[in-house]
């Protein structure tokens, strides 16, 4: 199996089918670079499912450093059949959803999702796990 980006979706290439469209969006994360280690897909341990990010909105909204910034869309792909949930990632944004980067992204070995919201003046960051099956997310705890 061949995972790629093509016309702003997320394509599949294996034996069987050829190739499918995920119909799953991808544009352009314009923090990327810095904040996500130039990815948008993320492939889980197992390789059973796909984790895409995706930005909605204007393509040049965020741009301006005094702008809200874009929202993205974290969505997680099941290659066995290519259905989709969306992860809500909204309630964590501390009613405020324009002042948080999608700052990091990644698999647990057991293949849940971290994603970690960084604040936009850097002085506060959540961490979020969601969790297999179903990938109800809930903000990790810490004790300082």
């Amino acid at each position: 199996m061949i995972i790629f980006a093509d016309n702003e979706s997320v394509m599949i290439l294996d034996k069987e089918s050829g190739i499918t469209d995920t119909m799953i969006p991808v544009r352009n994360i314009w923090y990327k670079d810095r904040l996500l280690d130039n990815k948008q897909i993320w492939v889980s341990g197992d390789g059973a499912n796909l984790l895409v990010a995706s930005r909605s909105g204007p393509e040049d909204e965020g741009r301006d450093v005094r702008a809200p910034l874009p929202l993205i869309n974290l969505t997680v792909v099941f290659l066995d059949n290519l259905s989709n949930i969306s992860l809500n990632l909204m309630e964590f944004r501390d009613n405020s959803a324009d002042d948080f980067y999608l700052s990091g992204v990644s698999w647990t070995p057991v293949d849940d999702v971290t994603i970690t919201l960084t604040s936009r003046s850097q002085s506060l960051v959540t961490i979020i796990i969601c969790s297999t099956p179903n990938f109800i997310c809930t903000e990790v705890d810490f004790i300082w």
